[in-house]
């Protein structure tokens, strides 16, 4: 399998490859990096519980968000400062993250976000998906993703929403 991705960095090209949608590579990052990850995590919050969501949204940011502007020159230094970073923001927002905030969205915002940016789909994709109208999809998504830039788990971060938000259908 480690054929597959560049052979000189294969942690650069898989983290690359995370970010370009592809699921084997980020498969294979998080079974090398989940376990450091969840101990940074753990030495951040001091709660085991904290800790695996910190994780789980670490890797979910590295998944939804293909750049984020900065980049490490190891792969491993952007994974941990990515933990440091999602972990601030976990415990400034009361402990929620981007799951916490989904979940208290109404369902068909909530399907609209996570179809846009897990799913990497136009706001047309998602009406075909979800059997809605595209107008009212398109502005389903724009109020959830406004929602999601209100958030404490947003606030801080000016590209997090822009970064999330699905590219207009061509």
């Amino acid at each position: 399998m480690q054929s597959r991705w560049n052979e000189r960095d294969p942690d650069r090209a898989l983290l690359d490859g995370t970010r370009g949608g592809d699921r084997a590579a980020l498969a294979e990052l998080y079974r090398r990096y989940s376990a450091p990850v969840y101990r940074m995590a753990l030495a951040l919050t001091q709660d085991g519980s904290r800790a695996a969501q910190v994780t789980t949204e670490t890797f979910l940011w590295i998944w939804a968000v293909p750049e984020t502007g900065s980049r490490a020159a190891c792969p491993r230094a952007e994974l941990m400062a990515r933990t440091r970073w999602v972990a601030q923001r976990f415990t400034r927002s009361g402990g929620g993250g981007v799951a916490q905030v989904l979940a208290g969205f109404p369902p068909e915002e909530r399907e609209a976000v996570e179809l846009a940016c897990f799913g990497r789909l136009t706001y047309r994709e998602i009406a075909q998906v979800t059997g809605s109208d595209a107008m009212r999809t398109a502005a389903r998504l724009r109020r959830a993703l406004q929602r999601l830039a209100a958030s404490p788990v947003a606030r801080d971060d000016s590209q997090s929403c822009r970064a999330l938000s699905p590219q207009p259908a061509a």
